[in-house]
């Protein structure tokens, strides 16, 4: 799979990486590659010995694999962002017909929970035998603020994606 991958990786990038043995998404990378080919049922032995005599042809159904499977994965992006969205609605939404005081509580806890162990790590002499458990409890606290601030505060994924546009008109 190395020497496809270097071939696929100069013309396609973003489907080679989908090629990375052991990767969630290699079977689909496969397809894709081995459709644009024209390879019936593709395995890595056919893969290697079409990419070894590739043609100009074979090169701009390569190209146009990878603008496909672009397109396909920031659809199947905003789908999952959407996904996310709707649980974060819903939630909010149940918490407001019930008048429910439990996940404000919770929040409280938390922040005072990460903040304290933040505190507690500048300010006490923390013994060496504690210190990786307490580092893995304020990175745990810490994803749980980043949730809890989504949740109360909304997602930051459309500022990161103004971010991306910015950038990209701006030519960096």
């Amino acid at each position: 799979m190395d020497k496809i991958l270097k071939v696929i990786g100069t013309l396609a990038p973003a489907l080679a990486k989908s090629l990375i043995p052991g990767g969630p998404l290699v079977s689909a990378g496969i397809d894709m590659l081995g459709q644009a080919l024209g390879i019936v049922a593709p395995d890595e032995d056919k893969l290697l010995a079409k990419v070894k005599n590739l043609t100009p042809e074979d090169v701009a159904a390569i190209k146009k694999a990878e603008f496909d499977f672009k397109a396909r994965m920031k659809e199947l992006d905003i789908k999952d962002e959407e996904i996310h969205a709707g649980d974060r609605d819903s939630a909010r939404k149940r918490q407001m017909a019930l008048d429910d005081w439990a996940p404000g509580v919770i929040a409280i806890v938390v922040f005072i929970g990460f903040f304290g162990t933040l505190a507690a790590m500048i300010w006490v002499d923390i013994p060496e035998t504690s210190r990786q458990p307490v580092n893995i409890l304020l990175g745990t606290l810490g994803a749980a603020v980043i949730a809890i601030v989504q949740y109360y505060f909304g997602s930051s994924s459309s500022s990161a994606k103004k971010n991306e546009l910015l950038a990209v008109k701006r030519g960096n």
